[in-house]
């Protein structure tokens, strides 16, 4: 069984984080497109863009990620094209995003750092939502990549990771209210 605890970090200023890491980290970039079957099963075509001149990379994947108690089950498998094109045809919810990664503390872990999209770029998406999250064993130590640290709008408490979910956080309408109702339930406790 393949457990988690994720830590995740919702930024602020995402759009000029964004910006800044295209101009500067391009190396590190993802394009990901994923698309929700259920809360549970999602698929996913990840664009690699390699360092160097080599063609970019398309991978396809499915994911069951489900909460069992207060741990995160997590299985994922590499797909096909096919699969991933007949499957979208039954979506409840999609969105695009950009990821770049980097090494976590003592290079133990990674970092994901996320910018969901409206859209392609090239299409004229724009940033809606920004998070960085760490996945570690449980009880491992991690550390804030220290150019996050100004951009740190909320460190998410394990138990309103839900909240966050990039199959919630598909809808912008959410994502622009979210950290209200996180706010407002967290003054209420």
């Amino acid at each position: 069984m393949a457990v988690e605890h994720e830590h995740k970090i919702v930024l602020k200023n995402a759009d000029e984080l964004h910006a800044s890491l295209l101009a500067h980290n391009k190396a590190f970039l993802f394009e990901i497109e994923q698309f929700y079957l259920d809360e549970h099963a999602r698929y996913r075509r990840i664009v690699n863009f390699p360092r160097s001149a080599r063609a970019k990379v398309e991978t396809y994947t499915f994911t069951y990620k489900r909460m069992i108690g207060d741990r995160l089950l997590e299985e994922e498998k590499e797909t096909t094209r096919e699969d991933f094109e007949l499957a979208r045809t039954a979506a409840v919810s999609s969105l695009v995003k950009h990821r770049f990664k980097f090494p976590g503390h003592k290079r133990r872990h990674e970092w994901d750092v996320d910018f969901l999209l409206t859209g392609r770029p090239e299409e004229g998406g724009k940033v809606y939502f920004g998070m960085a999250e760490i996945e570690t064993p449980e009880g491992a130590e991690w550390a804030m990549l220290p150019f996050l640290e100004p951009y740190v709008e909320l460190v998410v408490p394990r138990e309103h990771s839900r909240m966050f979910t990039n199959a919630r956080l598909t809808d912008p309408a959410y994502a622009a209210r979210v950290l209200d109702e996180y706010r407002a339930l967290a003054g209420a406790a």
